[in-house]
């Protein structure tokens, strides 16, 4: 990556780690880390689990996004998707919800209605 320093890399390479993967890392001695403060850790964690869960609402497909709306609001972290989206609304999206939620100091909320009303 031309023009990005070590210390960017790490913070991508974090955020992805969170996007790939669920929980603790096995190791947290990776010296990668050792140039993030412990805010840039936490921002890295926050895109990941936030790329994550849009995944899985999305399946990697373009436009399929449209179909959901999720917005911070009164100490809550809400999603809403549309009703043609019900089937997702599932044990998996809760818990990658419920992850970013807590990245965020923020309770988890799940709904279905029209995406404009998160």
């Amino acid at each position: 990556l031309s023009g990005v320093g070590h210390g960017e890399r790490a913070w991508l390479g974090a955020a992805l780690r969170h996007r790939y993967k669920s929980g603790k890392p096995k190791r947290d001695d990776v010296p990668a880390l050792s140039l993030l403060t412990e805010a840039e850790r936490a921002e890295a964690r926050t895109l990941g689990r936030a790329i994550r869960l849009g995944a899985m609402i999305s399946g990697s497909a373009p436009g399929v996004l449209a179909g959901a709306a999720i917005r911070a609001q009164g100490g809550e972290l809400r999603l809403v998707l549309a009703p043609e989206a019900a089937a997702l609304a599932g044990e998996a999206v809760e818990k990658r919800l419920a992850a970013l939620a807590e990245s965020l100091d923020l309770a988890p909320r799940l709904s279905l209605g029209a995406p404009a009303a998160a």
